[in-house]
């Protein structure tokens, strides 16, 4: 049994005055829960951002600048079941995707996109600052990073049209 509220007088409607041990113990769970949602809403801010630069809440765990981003990420994935309702009505507004399905229509839409430069192109040679699509860039640039990480089939896909597996320097125009 529960013997701190016990111990604990209400103080008004939303605070207990506790003293003793119990007070010290509620003080500690008081600050730690503190800590814990500073640390999640940092997180998210992070997220948000990431989102806002990318366009997607799918971060890639094992890329050096967003690990810690990615690793986060998927804990809450893994703690959905666990998390409060509102930390998961934050993280659904701002397009957060809770199952596996979200990845590979993700890595679909970024390869058609890349089609079309290649279409448009001739290559897939796309910069990692690629200005008219920011996203596409930094993806490729990913796929390159990842390429250990690649399953055979994506690998194959990217093959067909010829992808560029080494990093490139562009040609100096005149």
């Amino acid at each position: 049994p529960n013997h701190t509220l016990r111990s604990c007088a209400l103080e008004d409607s939303s605070r207990y005055e506790c003293k003793g041990e119990h007070s010290a113990k509620i003080k500690r769970s008081t600050i730690y829960r503190k800590k814990q949602d500073q640390a999640w809403d940092a997180m998210f801010q992070e997220l948000r951002l990431y989102k806002n630069k990318t366009g997607t809440c799918l971060v890639p765990g094992g890329s050096k600048p967003h690990q810690k981003l990615g690793r986060w990420v998927n804990w809450q994935r893994s703690q959905r079941d666990k998390i409060s309702e509102y930390r998961k009505g934050r993280l659904e507004e701002i397009g957060f995707c809770w199952d596996k399905t979200c990845f590979v229509n993700a890595w679909d839409d970024m390869f058609e996109r890349l089609v079309a430069y290649r279409t448009e192109h001739g290559d897939c040679e796309v910069p990692q600052k690629y200005s008219k699509d920011p996203k596409l860039g930094l993806w490729v640039s990913s796929q390159r990073v990842n390429r250990d990480r690649i399953s055979t089939e994506r690998k194959e896909r990217l093959n067909s049209i010829k992808f560029i597996w080494k990093k490139f320097v562009r040609k100096k125009t005149n």
